[in-house]
């Protein structure tokens, strides 16, 4: 167990630090002629957050049973996943796309006119739901959904399916999910597809998982021990910047992809090996934040820094060809400051309760279809009660 504590608390700040970095390079865009001169490398924080993934899952799953029937096994699993993943995704959903939801339901009088009015937005927002690829309305070069961010859930998808797949084998199962995601990747490469959707599942980002699998892999079993506060912070600062000059060195063409899944995962084991004296409520929370925080600042937070910022007369700062490091850094950041205070109440007030709320209803659901399937069990083929599988008592009898 303490190995398990050492590997997640400072595997919590990673993601809380990842999040961050997104909002941070997403924030860029607010000034429009500038941005486009500033380095990308910070989009490789998500294979950070992928990297993890495949770390995690990994490792929730060590102590499963090693014998018996592993297809219920591997279907709970599933579940839980999508459990966790979903309710709050949905959420997202609807309040991103609520605007065209119910214009399309004010201009429809009648389930025919419903059908007549459904347009490609509400097309993508049902195949968002279902966390299928499609390309976006306005950006049709890009699979996209409609929050945006939101096409790393899809990609999540495809190796949940996968990691479920392997679960159905016993002691090898994390060895064959690595086997399946490199097939997906080595298919893309030998004989790329011809479909975009195809194209997305095999895309590099999906060598993520497999080098947090085997992150996970090496660690297992291991007794890693942890640094001192100031060797883990200059790893830590050494890690990361080995991933800074990967990225700036290789660009951001799909061919670095692999290269940063790698450094992704090195940073990754330095982050496990945390000092357990250094405990960080706010990094915590920031790491517990981190899908909401991930979420809602194109959706909630960035245009309530956009309104602040009319408002406070700072709007023109956008337009400027040369907006300068002294006007950039203060706007920027306020875009990160106030994207995770947005996330940690989007934390505590949303994801929390409907993921709680979906798990809860979730297991009475299980107990009523034990309860139904325990009862017909009971009845006999003609719909009696069947008969007790001993002779009566005689107390029974009277």
């Amino acid at each position: 167990m303490g190995q398990a504590r050492n590997f997640f608390h400072g595997i919590q700040y990673l993601r809380g630090f990842a999040a961050l970095v997104v909002v941070l390079v997403h924030a860029r865009h607010y000034f429009k002629p500038a941005a486009a001169s500033w380095p990308d490398v910070g989009t490789y924080s998500v294979e950070i957050f992928l990297v993890t993934s495949g770390f995690v899952l990994a490792h929730t799953t060590a102590a499963l049973p090693a014998t018996g029937n592993r297809l219920p096994l591997a279907a709970v699993f599933l579940w839980r996943r999508l459990l966790r993943l979903l309710p709050f995704y949905w959420a997202v959903q609807l309040i991103n796309s609520a605007p065209q939801l119910l214009a399309w339901i004010e201009r429809s009088s009648s389930l025919r006119e419903l059908y007549w009015n459904f347009d490609p937005r509400l097309q993508a927002f049902a195949l968002d739901m279902l966390l299928i690829p499609h390309p976006h309305p306005v950006r049709t070069d890009a699979l996209w959904p409609l929050v945006v961010p939101g096409w790393t859930l899809n990609l999540e998808a495809c190796f949940y399916l996968v990691f479920t797949l392997s679960l159905l084998v016993r002691r090898v199962n994390l060895e064959l999910a690595m086997l399946m995601l490199v097939g997906l990747f080595l298919v893309g490469q030998v004989d790329p597809p011809t479909s975009a959707v195809m194209g997305f599942y095999t895309q590099e980002r999906i060598l993520c998982f497999a080098v947090g699998i085997l992150a996970y892999r090496l660690m297992q079993g291991r007794e890693m021990s942890t640094l001192s506060l100031l060797p883990w912070i200059c790893a830590m600062i050494s890690a990361l910047g080995l991933m800074i000059g990967v990225g700036l060195h290789l660009g951001l063409g799909n061919d670095a992809r692999p290269a940063m899944a790698v450094t992704a995962g090195l940073l990754l084991l330095v982050a496990a090996m945390a000092p357990n004296l250094f405990k960080s409520r706010t990094l915590a929370l920031l790491g517990d934040s981190s899908y909401a925080i991930y979420l809602l600042h194109t959706v909630v937070a960035f245009p309530l820094v956009h309104w602040m910022l009319r408002v406070a007369d700072l709007d023109y700062l956008r337009f400027l060809p040369d907006v300068g490091f002294l006007n950039t850094a203060p706007v920027m950041l306020f875009h990160v400051l106030v994207s995770a205070l947005v996330g940690i109440l989007g934390h505590k007030l949303l994801e929390k309760p409907l993921t709680d709320g979906a798990r809860a209803l979730s297991a009475r659901l299980f107990i009523l279809l034990g309860s139904l399937a325990h009862l017909s069990s009971n009845l006999s083929p003609a719909g009696s009660i069947s008969p007790p599988a001993r002779p009566l008592s005689p107390v029974g009898k009277r």
